[in-house]
């Protein structure tokens, strides 16, 4: 497999930590030097990483952390010092004198964004895309819905009707069918989950929906005459 070797690299400065997971690698930093990266984290599920550096002996090295562009509000500290705001979409590169057990302590964006493109909607929450299944019995899936956001965020909570087979299941706001008038009230709370677990019983109960048809409110469309 490719992923394990992109995960954490040696580059001409330093390592690049490119991909977030739970494990260790062991990599060398210069040719005088080794270094144990240890990843603490269940990420995606939560916004935290822990990242624990091991060099083989103290050493002056870069650490680069790739900041995913979604990630608008980052927060980063080393041994539970702040560090300046990341910038999205970049590498946070960390030039320092690194010792055994130096702790990096980093959180993501996870706020779930709107996606709107041809008349429909979509959420995506940090890397994962939601989609809706017929096995949260909360509705037709293929029904026209608004999904209500504020400034393209949208307010996930989490959903304690979670089949077995799913990984992260949360539910969002949605004002189903062509009712907009409930705009104006308080909307349903909708289950989705991560596209992965999405369908994965290959049976008739597990139908799944990621782009969410947008209902046409003709009220606000401007006129264009035939």
């Amino acid at each position: 497999m490719m992923l394990p070797r992109f995960a954490v690299m040696s580059g001409p400065d330093g390592i690049y930590i490119n991909i977030y997971c739970d494990g260790e690698t062991t990599i060398p930093c210069n040719s005088k030097n080794k270094v144990t990266i240890t990843q603490t984290t269940d990420y995606p599920v939560s916004d935290k990483i822990g990242i624990t550096v091991n060099p083989e002996k103290p050493g002056t090295f870069t650490i680069a952390l790739r900041i995913p562009s979604w990630s608008k509000n980052t927060s980063l500290a080393i041994n539970s010092k702040a560090v300046t705001d990341a910038t999205p979409g970049s590498y946070e590169k960390i030039t320092r004198t690194w010792n055994k057990g130096d702790r990096i302590e980093l959180k993501l964006d996870l706020r779930a964004r709107l996606v709107a493109m041809a008349g429909h909607q979509a959420i995506i929450r940090g890397p994962i895309v939601l989609a809706r299944d017929a096995r949260f019995k909360d509705g037709f899936i293929y029904e026209s819905a608004v999904v209500r956001d504020q400034d393209g965020y949208v307010d996930l909570k989490p959903s304690d009707a979670k089949p077995p087979e799913v990984w992260m299941s949360f539910t969002a706001p949605l004002v189903l069918g062509t009712d907009l008038e409930g705009e104006f009230k308080n909307p349903k709370q909708v289950s989705f989950c991560d596209f992965a677990s999405a369908g994965n019983t290959w049976s008739e109960d597990s139908r799944y929906l990621v782009w969410i048809p947008k209902t046409l409110n003709v009220m606000k469309t401007d006129y264009k005459s035939y």
